[in-house]
């Protein structure tokens, strides 16, 4: 298994701006997902995902 990415130095300031981090990191994801995950990251907390890949 290779490294994880390193995570960016600032947290994203919208979440249109963590949809873009994902997109430039060639990650598919829905607003929906770019919203728990800018909420994940500005609240310090972890986020537990669960389901089907």
């Amino acid at each position: 298994m290779g490294e994880p990415s390193p995570l960016p130095v600032s947290v994203p300031v919208s979440v249109d701006e963590t949809l873009d981090l994902l997109a430039r990191g060639n990650y598919v994801g829905e607003r929906s997902l770019a919203t728990v995950l800018f909420l994940s990251l500005k609240l310090g907390r972890p986020l537990f995902l669960e389901g089907e890949a």
